[in-house]
């Protein structure tokens, strides 16, 4: 009897530790980023708070993918992107049996993470406003690839002012009505998923003036309020330095 009591503890303890290896090896981390280029922005994005997302050092073994694009004044902007596979993919690939190549892997993704967002800085030139801006479009674009993802854990990120000018609205016409207007834009079937559940999206701004503080909270509340009736965690926040859950 006291046989069969201990084997079944041993069987319990050991499903429960292969459960948590499974659990680790399968953390899929998605980081999307979008920056507004229409015009100055005081906070864009930096690559080290943005990777402090992933949580590699407590995780080694998650599989992480991250995204940046940008809100420009056209529909169709290029994604770049790069990925780290999970830990058991890159052991298969560690043929030498270097302790080290999981943590190689690790520093060479953020390596990469860090040069896309170095690049998108050089390619953007903040002197040159431009006539339009797709903010409405290229957010629910990316919530649209966050639904669809199947990652355990999603992040957006949008350094932004709002500030919409486009076929959709006009901020600049009839700015006191941005929010309610933005927020029914917003509801539109085809506009943004129906569901976002297990996406945190945060919105990045640092205004320069109450006026401007005061514009940006009536939009970034209406999409508050249509993101998280979906199912989505909106926060905000005038840092880009920290990125608190």
């Amino acid at each position: 009897m006291k046989y069969n009591i201990v084997l079944i503890v041993l069987i319990l303890v050991g499903a429960g530790c292969t459960n948590e290896k499974t659990t680790e090896q399968h953390l899929l981390v998605s980081v999307s980023t979008v920056a507004d280029v229409t015009e100055y922005q005081v906070l864009m994005p930096k690559a080290n708070p943005l990777l402090q997302l992933f949580h590699c050092e407590t995780n080694p073994n998650t599989e992480c993918v991250f995204r940046l694009r940008s809100i420009s004044d056209r529909l169709l902007t290029p994604v770049f992107s790069c990925r780290l596979a999970d830990g058991a993919a890159t052991e298969k690939q560690n043929t030498e049996d270097d302790p080290q190549f999981r943590n190689k892997n690790i520093t060479a993704f953020y390596k990469r993470v860090r040069q896309l967002v170095n690049d998108f800085y050089e390619q953007r030139d903040a002197n040159i406003p431009l006539q339009n801006s797709e903010c409405i479009r290229t957010i629910c674009d990316e919530l649209q690839y966050l639904s669809e993802d199947t990652s355990t854990r999603k992040f957006l990120t949008v350094f932004s002012d709002l500030n919409e000018k486009s076929d959709l609205y006009d901020v600049y016409q009839s700015p006191a009505e941005a929010g309610t207007t933005i927020e029914r834009i917003l509801m539109r079937k085809e506009m943004m998923p129906e569901r976002l559940n297990g996406i945190t999206v945060f919105f990045v701004f640092s205004p320069i003036d109450r006026k401007q503080d005061m514009q940006y909270r009536q939009i970034v509340e209406a999409y508050k309020r249509v993101i998280e009736t979906r199912g989505g965690k909106v926060l905000i926040q005038a840092d880009n330095e920290v990125f608190d859950l």
